[in-house]
């Protein structure tokens, strides 16, 4: 058997490889089998013919083929909520996302000449515990469900075997809340524990409507305060539960969030800030199974419950005021629920005035003060 492999123009693969020319020595394996493999990618022009003991040569055959070895490209659309992992905890997870956060897969194959015809599988682990195993991807979203450490582990592969690969190591957490933003100012919280509490992260989607965002800490007595232009003279850098917020918006928008509760470990421990007396800018916290925040409409507990660590022995409040704002009400936008019957909002901010220095932290009703 004589053969030879020649790299020639793509076209005599697509339509003329009768018309192609190769070149180069012949090769020449005695028997009746010959096996070789192509590892340049490109449209080969194979020539072979087979000569026998008498020397009688059959006719010159031609084949032109391409070859595939690149493999297919994976294409993870993670949604939001999300945050990528930054720091040491990247020890144990790539991303944070929520249960409800989506997870999209397309598989595309790439190469001079890909192959096409790719299929993708994809298995999930729950705190390394093998739970669904190898399933074909046929476009599905996919969520992952429990609060706990999970594998995605994804691969993609075209019909001619190239195989493309996908990892991934998800911290998953159960909340999620959204908070509508007005045309003008808000006074708004965070009720858990972000996903990423980085300013410009949690701003990320509604950012170009933002003008500015504002912060004080009665404690030390200084406002904080982001602005989105780009200029290195911020001193606000990251978004906590507990505190109040004023944001500023050239236009409407929703604030998205995703993060986790505090609680009995893994879960983070109970946030506490200090306020003192006088006026102090706080949030709520927690969420009372709500999803969203839409205006001061009392969806929340009563302020007895939610600002239990605010009463004393006898549950006497240690505020005098407390005020929210609200700016579709204009020209009334300040709200006043300062009765300790007076039912907050999940999502809102808060002027409260108080009476003496107290350690604020989450509350709930210790007995039924208000009903």
């Amino acid at each position: 058997i004589y053969w030879r492999d020649t790299v020639v123009d793509d076209e005599y693969c697509w339509e003329a490889c009768e018309e192609a020319e190769g070149s180069g020595d012949w090769n020449e394996h005695e028997g009746n089998e010959v096996t070789f493999y192509k590892r340049e990618e490109s449209c080969h022009l194979i020539e072979y013919y087979s000569v026998d003991n008498f020397d009688n040569e059959e006719e010159h055959h031609k084949q032109c083929v391409f070859v595939d070895n690149t493999p297919p490209q994976i294409i993870k659309t993670i949604g939001d909520p999300k945050a990528e992992c930054e720091g040491s905890e990247c020890e144990n997870w790539d991303w944070k996302i929520t249960t409800r956060t989506p997870i999209t897969l397309q598989c595309e194959d790439v190469g001079l000449h890909p192959a096409d015809h790719v299929k993708m599988y994809y298995r999930i682990f729950w705190d390394g515990e093998l739970v669904q195993d190898w399933t074909e991807y046929k476009g599905e979203v996919i969520f992952l469900n429990k609060t706990c450490i999970h594998r995605l582990e994804v691969y993609c592969e075209d019909v001619l075997g190239n195989r493309a690969w996908d990892n991934e190591t998800f911290k998953v957490v159960d909340k999620v809340f959204n908070i509508t933003l007005n045309k003008k100012w808000n006074l708004i919280s965070v009720p858990f524990f972000l996903l990423d509490d980085d300013v410009e992260d949690v701003l990320r989607d509604v950012e170009e409507n933002v003008e500015v965002v504002w912060t004080y800490d009665a404690e030390t007595g200084k406002w904080y305060v982001y602005t989105p232009d780009g200029e290195n003279n911020d001193n606000l850098e990251k978004i906590l539960p507990g505190w109040g917020y004023w944001i500023k918006m050239k236009e409407s928008g929703t604030l998205m969030l995703g993060g986790e509760s505090w609680g009995k470990p893994p879960s983070p421990p109970s946030p506490q800030r200090k306020l003192v007396e006088g006026w102090n800018l706080i949030g709520y916290y927690g969420t009372n199974g709500l999803e969203n925040y839409d205006g001061p409409f009392g969806n929340g507990n009563y302020a007895a419950c939610a600002l239990n660590s605010l009463l004393d022995l006898d549950n006497i409040p240690q505020w005098a005021r407390i005020l929210t704002y609200w700016e579709p009400y204009n020209p009334d936008q300040w709200v006043d629920l300062s009765h300790m019957c007076d039912r907050l909002d999940p999502g809102a901010g808060y002027w409260i005035f108080m009476k003496s220095d107290q350690l604020y932290g989450p509350g709930e009703c210790t007995q039924p003060l208000c009903e």
